[in-house]
Order: structure tokens, then C-alpha cells, then sequence
């Protein structure tokens, strides 16, 4: 199936190439530098008897080129170059402290093809659909092989893509019973989106994803999922909820996962916004007939900065809160509960972002993961200059055995757009 999206691409590329004679009208260059300090105690192995408290610095640098050409054609290409430095624990990595180079971004755009309401993007691209819950462009850290065709009605929009997981930017590796995400992963997605805010402020979806990979765990996972997001100026409340059924090797694949949460803003002095979640993702236990742990996709959001959990075998429990004093800053809080849907042992933090979280595997003798509180500020310099400090505290539970300590991460980031 991978040849066939390949071949695919490289057919409406090459066709266009040859067909298209339009002339170049502008070229826009934008892009950002993030520079990200971090400080980190026991998030390896939760205990202060192993020194793996260290320091490090992340430098993102990207340049986009958008060449704009008539008839509704644009070529997109971004270069980025990423480094680290600081002192780290032997073992642990996020980057390259020498510096490495990359195209997260090189796609042919064509808008209304035709006259029509229908439009193309090939070549390597970010994704996100609904609120990222499952495949998400947050931080623009996950690109992909695709082809992405999008119909925009006035009420309706219709997206249909073929697209691999870029290899340069995927991690392997066996954590409690399942893979996360990686460049084996071909996904085939149908999505359709309903809005019409004449009406009401409603968005209604629904969506079908086939995946596979070419690993012999054999996983071939189709997904039906539903979502609805109501936003007012005062209210917001969302709601997914996806179900994978397939086969995971010789099993049954059984799994559900969801999202679900709301917030109310306040007018009033300083803009108080608070809000609630829920979070779910079935996990798998060895006995069980069927295989029910749930796999995610290109899903990239941190439920809590510390523990980072990867979408499968969790309950995670949220309540924030936010205020804004003034233009320049912002104060958030956030709670997390987190517990495990099957007592199984194994490593619940993300190796997918760029932040980890806790690599210490859980024993399989108790559910209750532990609690989390992040405490951020962050100060809005102008529209395109941001700084931001975020203190995460990661309170372990049984789940981990009785005599782990606590985790604490400092995050220090400057961000600047252009």
C-alpha cells in the first residue's frame, strides 16, 4: 500500500510539473526561533538515590519559503535546524547536541482547482483534525508523507488523505504491550466536518482511519470516531470519542479512547477561564481474549508536562484555571489525576514528544499512576516575540511502589515569529 502512495504522489506531482505554466507572483518568507531551557529532577526513575537531575538547552530554527504562482498555485518548502546543549543523563536524548538539519515542510499547494471547491496538497506536510486528538500539528513537530485533498462548502468540509509518518522525525520501541507511533505507520483517513455558525456555534464530525505498518506485530487498526466542539465568547465544550477495531498479529484489535471536557470564561477583571477534562484510552491486559489496548496515531498534546502520558491505558483527570492581569501576561494553573485502565506494568510517558516524561515502568501491582500540578506564566513581549516559564510537579502513586520521590521539571522558552 506504501508504493501505491508513493506512486500516487509522485503521479500529481509529475503531472503538474508538466502541465502547470505559471509564473512566479510573490514569494513569502516567514519564519520562528524557539530556544527551550529545561531543568529536570527524577523524571527517569523517580528517585533521588540515582543522580539523572540535569540541565539542557533546545534550539529550534525554521525558514519558510511559500512561492505563490497564478492560477492558485503555491510550492511551501521549510528548512530547520535544530540544536543541544547542557549537560544531560547518559541515556536520555531529544536531539542532536552537534545540530541537525530537516524539511518538516515541502508540499505543492493548488487551491480551487478548476473553479471548484475542492483543493490539493502533496508532499511532506503537517496534519491536524478536531482538536488533534488523534492526529495533531501542535508545535509543528510531526510531518507527513501525504496527499490531502479538501473540499470547503459553505457548511461542510470533506478531507481525504494517504499519508506516511516521516521517517526522519519517528522513534521504535516496544513500551507495555504496544508501539508507538512510527515510521511503519501508513495511514488511509476519510474525515467530515460540519459547522455553520448562522445557525449555531456547532462543529459536528465524523471520520474513518485505516492504518498499518509493515512491522510483524501485524497491527492494522480501523477507526470510526465522532466529535463536536460548541464555542461562544463565555463557553466552550468539546467532546471525541474513537473506536479501533482490527487486528493487532493473531488478536482482535477491541479499543476506545476519548476526549471530553468544557470551560467558561468570565468578564471581569483580570479574565478568569476555568475548565474541565476527562481523558480515556482502553489499555490491554495479557489475559484477554481480544487485544484492547489502544493505539494511538500522530496524536502530539501533553496531558501534564512531567508525566507526559502516551494515549493508551489511561485515565487522566484535569481542572485549570487562567487569569490575564493585563495585555502582556497570562497565569495558568492545571491539576491532573491520572490512573491506569489496566493494571499492567510498563512505561506510560510519550517518547514521541519532544519532552518524554517519565520513563520509569510502573509495577503492574496497583491502577493509581499519581497526581500532577503545572504552573505556568507567560509574558506576550508583542504578536510575535512570546516568553514563557513552566513548572511541572509530578507526584507519584502505587502504581510506581511505595519509596519513589517526586518529579520536577522547570521549562524556560522564547519563541519569536516572523
Amino acid at each position: 500500500m506504501s508504493k501505491l502512495l508513493r506512486l500516487a504522489i509522485f503521479g500529481l506531482v509529475a503531472t503538474t510539473c508538466v502541465n502547470a505554466s505559471s509564473e512566479l507572483v510573490t514569494m513569502l518568507i516567514s519564519g520562528e526561533l524557539r530556544t527551550r531551557a529545561y531543568y529536570q529532577e527524577n523524571i527517569q526513575d523517580l528517585s533521588d538515590s540515582v543522580d539523572d537531575n540535569f540541565g539542557r538547552i533546545e534550539q529550534r530554527v525554521r525558514l519558510r519559503h511559500e512561492a505563490q504562482m497564478t492560477d492558485g498555485v503555491s510550492v511551501v518548502i521549510t528548512g530547520e535546524a535544530t540544536g543541544l546543549w547542557g549537560s544531560q543523563n547518559e541515556g536520555f536524548s531529544s536531539g542532536s547536541a552537534e545540530g541537525t538539519g530537516d524539511i518538516p515542510e515541502g508540499y505543492l499547494s493548488l487551491q480551487d482547482i478548476r473553479n471548484t471547491d475542492w483543493s490539493v496538497k502533496a508532499g511532506r506536510q503537517h496534519m491536524n483534525f478536531g482538536r488533534g486528538f488523534l492526529i495533531s500539528d501542535n508545535e509543528k513537530e510531526i510531518s507527513y508523507d501525504a496527499l490531502l485533498v479538501t473540499g470547503e462548502f459553505p457548511t461542510w468540509t470533506i478531507s481525504l488523505a494517504a499519508a506516511r509518518l516521516d521517517e526522519a522525525q519517528t522513534i521504535e520501541g516496544l513500551r507495555g504491550g504496544m508501539m508507538v507511533p512510527d515510521s511503519n505507520w501508513n495511514l488511509y483517513l476519510a474525515d467530515l466536518n460540519w459547522h455553520d455558525e448562522n445557525i449555531l456555534p456547532l462543529s459536528l464530525g465524523g471520520y474513518v482511519i485505516y492504518a498499518e505498518d509493515e512491522t510483524a506485530l501485524g497491527r492494522e487498526p480501523l477507526i470510526f470516531g465522532v466529535r463536536g466542539d460548541y464555542t461562544t465568547d463565555i463557553w466552550s465544550v468539546w467532546g471525541e470519542v474513537a473506536y479501533e477495531t482490527g487486528d493487532v498479529g493473531d488478536q482482535d484489535l477491541d479499543a476506545i479512547a476519548f476526549d471530553v471536557g468544557g470551560s467558561v470564561s468570565f468578564e471581569s477583571a483580570w479574565s478568569p477561564k476555568l475548565k474541565v477534562a476527562y481523558t480515556f484510552a482502553s489499555g490491554d491486559e495479557p489475559s484477554m481474549e481480544d487485544f484492547e489496548g489502544f493505539q494511538p496515531l500522530g496524536q502530539y498534546r501533553y496531558f501534564g508536562h512531567a508525566l507526559s502520558p502516551t494515549m493508551s491505558n489511561v485515565h487522566i483527570f484535569n481542572a485549570g484555571a487562567s487569569v490575564q492581569p493585563n495585555d502582556y501576561w497570562t497565569f495558568g494553573i492545571d491539576y491532573y489525576h491520572y490512573m491506569q485502565d489496566e493494571e499492567v506494568a510498563g512505561i506510560v510517558g510519550n517518547p514521541l514528544l519532544t519532552d518524554p516524561g517519565i520513563m520509569k515502568s510502573t509495577t503492574g501491582l496497583d491502577d493509581n499512576l499519581g497526581d500532577e500540578v503545572d504552573v505556568s506564566a507567560t509574558f506576550h513581549y508583542t504578536d510575535g516575540v512570546k516568553a514563557q516559564v513552566l513548572l511541572a510537579y509530578f507526584m507519584p502513586g502505587d502504581a510506581y511502589g511505595a519509596d519513589d520521590d517526586d518529579a520536577l521539571e522547570i521549562r524556560g522558552e522564547i519563541l519569536v515569529s516572523f
